[in-house]
């Protein structure tokens, strides 16, 4: 890694994440080049960007999730694990939003792999998503929670008297 020191766009990469910890937000001129470097194949570029866009405030996430569709379907795959570090419900509701609205069965047991693993509690936001009629989003669901196993969330919900979407959760398990 000692040749990088000298890159320059190594060099402004570590800037824009500098200033982006200051500020909690990213410039317009910044913004554009890291979705240039998004669409770049550099591996070490594209992954540093995505970390810059997905640990730096809520504002810089915000703005990296609305722009999410621009980007080629290697780039959401990648982005997928970086978003699932995050501690932010806005980036699991945004992920339980992609599982259900995506085409792409594939697409969907990448998302349901990381949201199963993932260490941060949305249970109370999964919940939400139980309610769904359609089948294949009642499908990935159970997948979803099938992963993520009983006794991540056998201690909350033995505080319901009666429990929400019981039916699903026998299911499963």
């Amino acid at each position: 890694f000692r040749h990088l020191d000298k890159d320059p766009v190594f060099r402004k990469l570590l800037s824009i994440e500098a200033l982006a910890l200051d500020e909690d937000r990213v410039s317009q001129k910044s913004w554009k080049f890291l979705k240039r470097i998004l669409r770049q194949k550099n591996p070490l570029y594209r992954s540093i960007a995505l970390i810059i866009l997905t640990t730096n405030g809520r504002p810089i996430l915000e703005h990296f999730l609305s722009a999410f569709d621009t980007f080629s379907y290697d780039v959401q795959a990648e982005a997928i694990p970086h978003i699932t570090s995050t501690h932010m419900a806005l980036s699991y509701r945004f992920l339980l939003d992609r599982l259900i609205s995506t085409p792409k069965e594939d697409f969907a047991g990448w998302i349901i792999l990381h949201l199963g693993k993932s260490q941060y509690f949305f249970l109370p936001l999964l919940l939400c998503y139980l309610g769904f009629d359609q089948g294949v989003v009642r499908e990935r669901m159970k997948l979803l929670l099938e992963l993520m196993g009983w006794e991540k969330f056998r201690p909350y919900l033995r505080l319901f008297l009666i429990l929400p979407h019981e039916q699903i959760f026998r299911d499963v398990f």
